[in-house]
């Protein structure tokens, strides 16, 4: 219950105020922003940052077209599945991934 004053007298209101749909507005509004900023960042000649999901799903890549795609069946030279193997070691939260990325 809050207390409504004005300049004479105070009264309860009886309402529930919810941030919960604003919070999460505000929690995708910054995603996107972050994830917008990500895309933007390069390294070297021809590095750039690619996050991805748990479940597999671009969400930021240099390449606008495949955000929001399925990358768990990129592979690298050798036949390691990349991305399955970096989910798995962030899941278990240790590890190191040696991978043999193909570049163009």
């Amino acid at each position: 219950m809050f207390n409504v004053q004005n300049k004479r007298k105070s009264y309860p209101v009886q309402e529930i105020i919810s941030m919960g749909e604003y919070i999460i507005n505000f929690e995708k509004q910054l995603q996107q922003e972050i994830l917008s900023k990500i895309q933007k960042i390069r390294y070297g000649k021809n590095g750039y940052i690619v996050v991805v999901d748990e479940k597999g799903i671009n969400l930021s890549h240099v390449n606008k077209k495949l955000i929001g795609t399925n990358i768990l069946y990129i592979k690298d030279a050798k036949g390691s599945s990349i991305v399955r193997n970096i989910i798995d070691l962030v899941q278990k939260k240790i590890g190191f991934i040696k991978s043999h990325v193909l570049c163009d």
